[in-house]
């Protein structure tokens, strides 16, 4: 989960450059959920069980928070991100 004072974290999947040279570099490809403008969650794609609980929480969260945006899931290809299937 990344934060940035509590009210628009959901707005971090726009900075580039959090993904380009901030954040560790994942061993595979950012996966992300953007439940709530409030929340913003992450995962690496080779994480299997990463992507599961990212996929759980956020639809749990889309479910019952204010302020919904998605319970899907995203992930970062060549500086786009793209629809991501949810694991069953």
């Amino acid at each position: 989960m990344l934060t940035c004072g509590g009210t628009y974290e959901s707005s971090l999947i726009l900075a580039d450059i959090l993904w380009e040279e901030t954040l560790p570099r994942p061993q595979g490809k950012f996966i992300v959920a953007i439940p709530t403008r409030e929340l913003l969650l992450v995962a690496d794609s080779y994480d299997t069980e990463g992507i599961r609980k990212v996929s759980e929480t956020a639809k749990m969260i889309f479910a019952e928070g204010p302020y919904r945006i998605s319970s899907k899931l995203y992930i970062r290809n060549c500086d786009i991100w793209e629809s991501y299937p949810s694991p069953n």
